[in-house]
């Protein structure tokens, strides 16, 4: 897959960070396309799944601090996708699974959750912020 501006949401950090998820999954297909080493690939899923627990964080503060009512439920949902990328990871380990399946489920899964799970935060922050200058100037 190739980054879309379809996915761009118009926040800087979120959009940054989204950018650098898609690199990271395009690494692994990439490295799994041209045979890359088991230790390579293992390195590259690791790196996947540190950075989809940073991402998750950096994205949990941004709602905290832009006071989203739907955090808890948005951090469930992110708790249930590192539950899922986890076990893709333990079925990799056992020599049960590709590197393309999970790069296949994070790609559905970021596309889905990207359009319409993030980008109603930051039409929160869009909305707040609208709101905060209409208040400013008055």
């Amino acid at each position: 897959m190739e980054w879309s501006n379809k996915y761009k949401l118009g926040h800087e950090v979120i959009d940054l960070e989204h950018r650098l998820f898609f690199y990271i999954m395009n690494s692994v297909e990439q490295a799994e396309a041209e045979g890359a080493s088991r230790n390579r690939m293992r390195s590259l899923i690791t790196e996947i799944v540190k950075y989809s627990e940073f991402h998750f964080l950096s994205e949990e503060n941004i709602m905290i601090a832009s006071g989203y009512p739907d955090f808890q439920v948005h951090r469930e949902i992110h708790q249930e996708l590192m539950r899922e990328l986890k076990k893709h990871v333990v079925q990799f380990e056992a020599g049960k699974s590709k590197p393309y399946e999970l790069v296949n489920f994070l790609y559905s899964w970021f596309s889905q959750h990207t359009l319409d799970d993030d980008s109603v935060i930051t039409n929160h922050i869009n909305t707040r912020a609208n709101s905060s200058k209409k208040s400013s100037a008055m």
